[in-house]
């Protein structure tokens, strides 16, 4: 795994306020584990906020629908 400004951070939707950690990041997306092997492959312009947690830009369900994805699927090439 790689480290970076946002690993291990908790991530927050606009309506949900919790969907998962940040696992790894690479210079353009998030990689977000959740809950039921969930994964979600989040853009750096959908966040919002960074603090102790991440803000995403969206509301849960969008962020299931554009990003969501089987945690068993391979990582992408540059992370």
């Amino acid at each position: 795994m790689t480290t970076g400004k946002y690993v291990n951070r908790l991530v927050m939707a606009l309506n949900s306020p919790y969907i998962g950690y940040v696992a790894t990041e690479s210079d353009d997306r998030l990689v977000v584990f959740g809950e039921r092997n969930t994964r979600y492959d989040i853009p750096k312009p959908e966040i919002k906020t960074v603090s102790k947690n991440v803000l995403i830009d969206m509301d849960f369900e969008d962020i299931t629908q554009h990003y969501g994805l089987s945690r068993n699927t391979p990582f992408p090439e540059r992370i």
